[in-house]
């Protein structure tokens, strides 16, 4: 099909639609890109043994893949592979209710915690790390019970 004529099918399509749509909704078409895959692989090598898998995903995450995404033409920067740091916190009912502390507080203080710092960047030690917090709350009141 002729790219052209299916682009601006679409663009038709859209501007038909567009009174239906919230006032400040943006819409604009991606660039082209192919539905076969990827176009272009890297790969983050620490030949001399430094940096582990977390850390090189770090610095893909936090300094290659912003770069990538800001070049005209990108429609997408996908990471595949490394390792992600995570902290779990395991909570045991019956100690919460001994000291008087429902689960609902510690969902609150955790999500507290997360608003202060989730998707930024911070320094520990002369080292970035980036944060972001995820909460499954939705079995929130069978586990209370």
């Amino acid at each position: 099909a002729n790219r052209q004529l299916v682009q601006q099918l679409v663009l038709d399509r859209i501007n038909i639609i567009r009174p239906q749509l919230p006032p400040d909704a943006n819409v604009s078409l991606g660039p082209y890109a192919s539905s076969m895959g990827w176009i272009y692989q890297y790969a983050l090598l620490d030949r001399q043994g430094g940096h582990d898998l977390r850390e090189l995903r770090l610095v893909n995450e936090s300094q290659i893949k912003p770069a990538l995404q800001t070049v005209p033409g990108i429609a997408e920067v996908a990471s595949v592979g490394g390792l992600e740091k995570q902290y779990q916190l395991r909570v045991f009912p019956p100690l919460l209710a001994k000291a008087g502390i429902s689960l609902r507080q510690v969902i609150g203080a955790v999500q507290a915690v997360f608003q202060e710092t989730g998707g930024r960047m911070i320094e520990v030690t002369n080292r970035d790390y980036q944060l972001r917090g995820v909460i499954n709350n939705e079995n929130l009141d069978k586990l209370d019970s």
